[in-house]
């Protein structure tokens, strides 16, 4: 039985070719695919530093978040500054709430389903919520809208059972999830700027945002639903029989302005390749 996890359940809703040629075959990325990693490590060494202090970040200092991104690959002392900056704007948020973490990165292991909640937070009545912490470019308030019918969200919230048993909460008080977004930010270091005075200013260009959806709005029975049929279509084919059943989603080729790393293997040609078209614009002789 395939285990799908929420990121596996997304890559495969967008696309079906996608999720075949990365799970099933493992193929390669083409050789063109711009790799650019550093999203991705910035939002690992957040996280990991939230993990190795329980979201308890008084008295955290640069050297410490220098020490955990240098681990993730990342050796430049501005972003050192900038995720510094973006943790300070988590712990306003997290000392306002004044919520405990009741455990980070639980595993959720059922059926056809698996993933990691990265925390678990709980007030002092005992009520708590199961938390999704984002690194992202920029808010949007339009974004609170999609939150209800969020696939991983929903599918935390179904699994709440295990979350209760593996952090000692009372299922009873469980109140739903939280979307716990913070901002990154472009500034770059001026010539004669102290590290200090640029994580002065990236502090007031970052911000951390959390929104609570409770389980009233939550969407559980029909984006587990979805989930589950997936799983089973997934599961109802043979290796063999993979490539002529999941089909291409070509919507999907550029998604966040970026060529999927299979791009060739749609497309009959690597992205970077020239393509015979005309193109005329108001520059044009």
């Amino acid at each position: 039985m395939v285990q799908l996890s929420p990121s596996s359940f997304g890559e495969f809703s967008s696309c079906q070719r996608k999720y075949f040629y990365r799970k099933v075959m493992k193929y390669d990325n083409d050789p063109d695919f711009p790799e650019d990693n550093e999203p991705f490590q910035v939002g690992k060494a957040f996280h990991q530093v939230l993990e190795n202090r329980k979201h308890q970040l008084s008295g955290l200092t640069l050297k410490e978040v220098a020490l955990v991104a240098a681990s993730e690959g990342i050796e430049d002392e501005e972003t050192w500054a900038m995720i510094y900056a973006m943790l300070g704007a988590y712990k306003k948020v997290f000392d306002k709430q004044g919520l405990k973490v009741a455990g980070c990165e639980v595993q959720l292991t059922s059926g056809n389903f698996m993933g990691f909640v990265d925390v678990v937070l709980h007030d002092d009545s005992g009520n708590w919520w199961i938390g999704d912490m984002k690194t992202v470019g920029v808010w949007s308030d339009s974004t609170i809208q999609t939150l209800p019918s969020h696939p991983q969200l929903n599918l935390y919230a179904k699994h709440r059972e295990l979350v209760a048993y593996a952090t000692g909460l009372d299922e009873t008080k469980f109140m739903g999830v939280a979307y716990l977004a913070t901002t990154k930010s472009r500034l770059k270091k001026k010539a004669k700027e102290s590290l200090e005075e640029f994580i002065g200013r990236l502090s007031e260009s970052v911000k951390s945002v959390w929104v609570f959806i409770p389980n009233s709005v939550l969407l559980i029975r029909e984006v587990s639903d979805s989930h589950a049929l997936a799983a089973g279509f997934i599961d109802s084919y043979s290796r063999e029989e993979y490539e002529g059943k999941f089909v291409r989603n070509y919507g999907n080729c550029m998604a966040y302005f970026k060529p999927c790393q299979f791009y060739s293997r749609c497309h009959t040609r690597l992205f970077t390749e020239d393509v015979r078209v005309k193109v005329v614009t108001s520059e044009s002789n």
